[in-house]
């Protein structure tokens, strides 16, 4: 993600509720690793978002995919 938009719709934290403008501060290495993100169709992905409070932001449109998503990545971490 070199600055480009991969996706432009709406994100929501995965602990719910909303994050403040102060504490969007995007962790740039796991957000554009494609490892990370959740797929539309075999064309099409948006990113999960990590942001250094710890928060992840998953796009609306999959947001149950991407919250499978990002359980199993955290259980592949812990491993």
């Amino acid at each position: 993600m070199n600055g480009t938009r991969a996706y432009e719709g709406v994100f929501i934290a995965d602990r719910g509720g909303t994050v403040p403008q102060s504490e969007l501060k995007i962790e740039s290495e796991p957000t554009s690793d494609a490892t990370y993100w959740v797929r539309f169709d075999a064309m099409r992905g948006a990113p999960l978002v990590y942001l250094h409070n710890g928060v992840v932001l998953i796009p609306e449109d999959v947001y149950q995919q991407g919250l499978a998503t990002l359980e199993h990545l955290r259980k592949a971490r812990e491993k």
